[in-house]
């Protein structure tokens, strides 16, 4: 099954475990009343907070099963290439004995209004034993269009999906957008901040709580960090919301410093505890 996991990495956990087929003709939509939408209305659409200038820099992440198995890797960097957007490039894929059982690799990028912080454009690939997946996202002020292309290695056919979400509201964000969104507000204890993400082809309702500030391993020290709890919903395309169930619970750490760096995540899943941790930082 496919995670709809947060950020940026957020999406690095996808390739721990097995992967759902988003790709899929879409449905009639029936009608709802307005008491199932309401969820919209906790939507967090204040303006971007005071830390959202960001420092060009390349991440690393390890992936591991229980902390105990490395199931994946993925490098990310984000820069500002002309001023006013930040590029975002991420890569990755699946190691060691889990590799041997789920091969996967990713590749994907991102731009988004350094001053807004909404998306501009969204790109991303993956490959998964037999297939190839294409991933693109059109954002407009009220809508999202996913456009996803599925290759059957097999066969040699490529299928393509394209699929409408309107919000009546400018609030659809991609994972890089989600990250940098968050990370600009101020974190301040029990805050809540609730984003439409968008990863692949479908979005979801990520909402976070500031639960305290911890200390963290990072290289060789700790660093400081700040804690969230993490509740993941799926949007269906009538507008209604379910509890993302194959996701128990999750957590998110943000370094508590000017660069605001996602730090670690933690999900115990269906198949146990997984977790994606920063190993290396570099400043460009």
């Amino acid at each position: 099954m496919r995670f709809p996991v947060i950020t940026l990495l957020i999406a690095c956990i996808l390739f721990s475990c097995a992967i759902e087929v988003t790709a899929q003709n879409p449905k009639k939509v029936a009608k709802v009343s307005d008491a199932k939408k309401a969820w919209l209305n906790r939507v967090t659409t204040d303006p971007p907070g005071p830390h959202q200038k960001l420092r060009p820099m390349q991440l690393s992440y390890l992936l591991s099963w229980k902390k105990r198995m490395k199931a994946g890797e993925m490098d990310f960097a984000v820069t500002e290439p002309y001023p006013g957007v930040y590029l975002s490039k991420a890569s990755g894929k699946s190691i060691g004995l889990p590799r041997a059982l789920f091969p996967y690799d990713f590749s994907g990028t991102s731009q988004t209004n350094a001053n807004t912080l909404k998306p501009l454009t969204f790109d991303f690939t993956d490959t998964l034993k037999n297939k190839t997946h294409k991933y693109s996202i059109l954002f407009q002020p009220n809508q999202m269009i996913t456009q996803t292309d599925l290759t059957d290695h097999k066969t040699g056919t490529t299928t393509p999906y394209r699929h409408a979400y309107r919000f009546k509201k400018d609030i659809g964000l991609d994972l890089m957008s989600s990250v940098l969104y968050l990370r600009s507000q101020t974190l301040t204890h029990r805050q809540k901040i609730s984003l439409v993400t968008a990863t692949f082809n479908k979005p979801y309702l990520t909402e976070f709580t500031v639960v305290g500030k911890e200390t963290r391993p990072f290289e060789k020290g700790k660093i400081n960090a700040i804690k969230l709890d993490v509740k993941i919903s799926k949007i269906h395309g009538n507008m209604t919301i379910e509890p993302y169930s194959k996701i128990e619970r999750a957590t998110v750490w943000i370094t508590d410093d000017e660069y605001r760096i996602p730090l670690e995540l933690q999900a115990k899943i269906f198949i146990g505890y997984i977790s994606a941790q920063l190993t290396h930082r570099k400043f460009l």
